[in-house]
């Protein structure tokens, strides 16, 4: 015996007191429909799994990135996304409130990063790959200092909860530079969330003996 289909105002009386509604045409429960919350973000998601639990998908971080969301994220920092956004690999433009405009990962930006020409002089000369232990092919691309050497490595993998294997690490020259170009290596980890998350790659054999070559080179 099949159920009895929940209306639109039904779904709504199960949500009442979350601070979401069904807002949009309403065909079943386990077909997408349009939902506003509390927050006067809307999303699309099936209202089985709605009523279920699971709330905005912009609050929570797992809606895809738009433009829009982006700059939500970086109000109040004095920043703005002003060129087109194309996805999490591929450079965009900024603006800061300073006025000054530059190329940047929106995931980098979100995460803490900003007007270079403003920033201070940072005595990160240290470029490094390592390898999470137990995940194949995952790596984290990035740059230290003498001061802080394989320490900063180890604070990262701590609190991403991962054990690291490091493959090398290197003094060189321009090390921000170097890491901007291996970081156009590999796949993103998009799922990774927290400290340092930008920054990790699945590179295959071929990627991670290519990065280690330019590295070399660079020595």
């Amino acid at each position: 015996m099949s159920r009895k289909k929940l209306t639109k105002q039904e779904v709504n009386a199960r949500l009442k007191g979350r601070g979401i509604k069904l807002v949009g045409e309403y065909e079943g429960t386990l077909t997408k429909a349009r939902f506003k919350g509390s927050c006067e973000h809307e999303w699309m998601a099936l209202p089985n799994d709605v009523m279920r639990g699971t709330g905005c998908l912009i609050c929570s971080g797992k809606a895809p990135l738009s433009a829009d969301i982006v700059n939500e994220r970086i109000a109040d920092r004095g920043i703005v996304l002003i060129g087109g956004y194309v996805g999490t690999r591929k450079k965009t433009q900024f603006r800061g409130s300073c006025g000054h405009e530059w190329l940047a990962l929106p995931t980098a930006v979100m995460d803490g990063s900003g007007c270079p020409t403003c920033a201070p002089r940072t005595d990160n000369n240290i470029i490094y790959i390592w390898k999470v232990v137990g995940v194949k092919n995952l790596y984290k691309i990035g740059i230290t200092s003498d001061r802080l050497g394989e320490e900063r490595i180890h604070y990262v993998a701590k609190v991403q909860g991962m054990q690291a294997s490091i493959e090398i690490i290197a003094r060189v020259e321009n090390a921000l530079v170097l890491e901007t170009k291996l970081l156009l290596l590999g796949k993103p980890a998009d799922h990774l969330q927290g400290h340092g998350r930008t920054e990790f790659r699945f590179l295959t054999s071929a990627q991670l003996k290519q990065a280690l070559k330019i590295i070399a080179s660079s020595i």
